[in-house]
């Protein structure tokens, strides 16, 4: 994640050295980009876990999992 912000923060420097300086603008637009993409990308990965580790803990329902043969068997009534 690091290493991506670093190597395109670089580039978009370089190209800023190569067109003038008149494009520090779009440079810093492009950096600040690319770090509010990361952040929310961070933060949905929070609240997604923060959700799953609630409902985990404060789930009271227990299921169990059967094969299909099995469940196909008891509606028709062969399994006794």
């Amino acid at each position: 994640m690091f290493r991506s912000f670093w190597t395109i923060y670089h580039q978009t420097k370089h190209t800023v050295r190569h067109l003038g300086r008149k494009h520090n603008v779009k440079c810093f637009l492009t950096v600040s980009t690319l770090a509010s993409i990361w952040f929310s990308l961070l933060a949905s990965l929070v609240t997604l876990y923060s959700a799953t580790h609630f409902w985990l803990k404060h789930s009271k329902t227990v299921i169990s999992i059967t094969p299909l043969t099995v469940l196909a068997a008891l509606n028709t009534n062969e399994l006794t």
